[in-house]
């Protein structure tokens, strides 16, 4: 499959349900489903930048993608224990 479409419908997915969370007053979810959003929004353009060769955005990105898995990660832990 093309990564593009990969990433277009995990952004996708995530999305629409942290807005389904949202609408449910989920709110601990839905900030999960934000956080996912982030990470596969900044994961994109991780990929965008180095076939650019923007080599020092790319690994910009990667950080902030890497700081919004462990915040998700972090929020399920809170969010189950």
């Amino acid at each position: 499959m093309n990564r593009k479409l990969v990433f277009g419908i995990l952004i996708g997915l995530s999305s629409i349900l942290s807005l389904v969370f949202i609408v449910l007053r989920n709110m601990d979810l839905a900030v999960f489903f934000m956080c996912i959003l982030f990470t596969f929004t900044n994961l994109s353009r991780v990929y965008s930048f180095r076939e650019k060769g923007y080599t020092k955005e790319a690994n910009w990105m990667k950080w902030m993608a890497v700081v919004f898995a462990i915040g998700a990660v972090v929020i399920l832990y809170l969010y189950l224990f």
